[in-house]
């Protein structure tokens, strides 16, 4: 297993995994979603050498700063962007969009900002390892943050100091709330389109889901050991 991993430094704006996206389930109540910029993600993953629908670091405005950790990998950063990388012995190279650049074992790269747009991509070779369901990026087990402490502590003290039981009921008197809002959408006529009529119901039924699983919540699961800090990279 490749024990390569980012420690995220400053999380930029916005900065989340993204692929492709789901397509045609409206009828479960999942939009069209994926990268905002198709073009600049599906290059960033050709010029590495990845597939095409492989999840890529997506950011707006600001980009993350991030630590490269215990290995060395291809990668390419796409879109008008403005980025250093620090390397180890604390020179700087210019990076360079839409070519490749090594990362080695502590060097740190520097996402200043996207220039005349909005969104830019980082992609590595072989991609990140992520949580899939139904063969596209969900969520990552990372929380982007800003701070050197590891997320997944601090979750663990929140855990003591809230009481899961009522969140559990707060979360499913907020999606009753919501529900009713749909239903009520569809009871008075306000749908123009089978695309929305299809979308709403799918919606109505993914909450009505949630709702059971929620229901079944007795007491809390623990947080992983692992930390959540880190964004760990495929072989």
């Amino acid at each position: 297993m490749n024990k390569a991993y980012f420690e995220v430094i400053r999380s930029g704006i916005h900065t989340t995994l993204q692929d492709l996206g789901r397509s045609n389930q409206y009828h479960i109540g999942i939009p069209f979603s994926g990268s905002m910029d198709k073009r600049n993600y599906l290059i960033s993953n050709k010029l590495v050498g990845n597939k095409l629908n492989e999840a890529s670091l997506e950011f707006a405005y600001q980009g993350p700063i991030m630590k490269f950790n215990l290995g060395r990998a291809t990668c390419a950063i796409t879109g008008n962007v403005t980025f250093n990388i620090i390397r180890k012995n604390s020179n700087i190279d210019k990076g360079i969009c839409y070519q490749t650049f090594e990362l080695n074992d502590g060097d740190q790269l520097d996402i200043i900002s996207t220039n005349r747009s909005v969104y830019g991509y980082f992609s590595i070779k072989n991609g990140f390892a992520g949580e899939y369901i139904w063969g596209r990026i969900t969520n990552l087990r990372t929380r982007w943050t800003s701070s050197g402490k590891t997320w997944g502590t601090r979750r663990k003290n929140m855990s003591e100091a809230i009481d899961p039981v009522s969140v559990i009921y707060k979360l499913r008197r907020s999606m009753q709330e919501r529900m009713d809002d749909l239903v009520q959408s569809l009871a008075a006529g306000g749908v123009d389109s089978m695309e929305e009529y299809k979308y709403i119901l799918g919606k109505i039924h993914s909450i009505d889901l949630m709702n059971q699983e929620l229901s079944n919540l007795l007491e809390p699961k623990e947080p992983d050991n692992d930390d959540d800090n880190i964004t760990r990279i495929r072989r």
